[in-house]
C-alpha cells in the first residue's frame, strides 16, 4: 500500500499581523457550516463624505462572502439609514447583470481591534435584509464582506473547532 502524500506549505505574511489585532468567532458546527461566517458590524456615513440626508450609524449582521469580489450594503438598508449615493455600477448576481447604486461607507468590527474602514466604497444589492430584525430569518445579514475587505485580513478558519480568527 502507498504512503500518504502530505505536501510541505509553509505560509509567509510580510508584514506580519499584529498578534493584539484580531477577533475570532465561535459558532456551533451546524450552524458554522449552515450559516456561514455572520458577525456584527457599525456601518455610517463615510467620514468624509457630505450626507445631506441625515444618515445614521447601524449595528448589524454582515455575512462573509468568498465568491463577491466587492462588498455589498443591501439596498433598502442603504436607504432606510439616508446614506447618499456616490453613482451607480453593474454587480453580476445569481439572476444576472444589474445596475444599483454605490456607496462609501465607515465600517468597523465591535468587540474587536480589527482596524475600521473610515471610506470603504462599497456596491449595493437585493440580500432581503429584514429592517426590523425578523428573528424567524435567519441569518438576517445587511453587508456582505467581499474579497475586497477580506484581501486586507488574515483569515484562519478551523472547521473542526467551529471558530474563525481574522488579524489585520
Amino acid at each position: 500500500m502507498g504512503s500518504l502524500y502530505r505536501p510541505n506549505i509553509s505560509v509567509h505574511l510580510n508584514p506580519q499581523p499584529s498578534l493584539e489585532t484580531q477577533v475570532t468567532f465561535i459558532s456551533s458546527p451546524a450552524r458554522l457550516a449552515g450559516d456561514g461566517l455572520n458577525f456584527p458590524v457599525s456601518i455610517s456615513p463615510a467620514i468624509d463624505v457630505e450626507n445631506a440626508n441625515g444618515a445614521f450609524p447601524m449595528v448589524i449582521l454582515a455575512h462573509f462572502d468568498t465568491g463577491a469580489s466587492v462588498s455589498i450594503i443591501d439596498v433598502g438598508l442603504a436607504e432606510h439609514m439616508g446614506l447618499t449615493p456616490t453613482g451607480m455600477e453593474p454587480i453580476m448576481t445569481v439572476g444576472g447583470l444589474c445596475e444599483f447604486p454605490t456607496y462609501a461607507i465607515g465600517l468597523a468590527f465591535p468587540g474587536s481591534t480589527l482596524a475600521p474602514f473610515a471610506k470603504l466604497p462599497i456596491g449595493s444589492g437585493q440580500l432581503g435584509f429584514d429592517i426590523n430584525g425578523d428573528v424567524s430569518r435567519s441569518p438576517n445579514f445587511g453587508l456582505l464582506i467581499g474579497r475586497d475587505v477580506m484581501s486586507r485580513w488574515s483569515i484562519f478558519w478551523n472547521g473542526p473547532a467551529s471558530s474563525v480568527t481574522i488579524n489585520d
